[in-house]
């Protein structure tokens, strides 16, 4: 089981960084309006520098911010802060991978928008999206 490096959640900052039985961590952090959105980072170097984008979610994706709040309640509907929520779930995954496949399932099942696989960059891309850039 993972464990909670650093939380914090006021008014100004909602983050959690989790390092993962893998010994590889994450980020996960909540910004509000106007640019609301979760997004959980891959961190290097000894947990000080994001290196990526695990996953993301935010009121551009869903449409707006209407529909992000809504399909946060679909992927997260338990009653806690999704902070809490998120952190609970990513806290039972083993390495960033996993936790990277359980939050794709999680959104695909509550059928919410989901990012373009390109904008992810810890994500494979097929061998299509390969040969066009060659």
């Amino acid at each position: 089981m993972g464990q909670v490096v650093t939380y914090a959640k006021n008014r100004k900052q909602c983050f959690c960084q989790i390092k993962f039985e893998s010994k590889e961590r994450v980020l996960i952090s909540i910004s509000g309006p106007p640019s609301a959105a979760v997004k959980i980072l891959k961190l290097g170097f000894f947990g000080m520098v994001p290196t990526g984008i695990v996953w993301e979610y935010s009121a551009s994706i869903a449409g707006d911010f209407d529909s992000y709040i809504h399909g946060l309640q679909l992927m997260f509907p338990d009653p806690k802060h999704p902070l809490d929520d998120i952190r609970d779930r990513l806290l039972k995954c083993k390495s960033i991978s996993e936790a990277h496949d359980y939050l794709l399932t999680t959104q695909r099942m509550a059928a919410v928008p989901m990012q373009p696989p390109e904008s992810c960059p810890t994500t494979p891309r097929s061998g299509r999206a390969k040969a066009a850039r060659r």
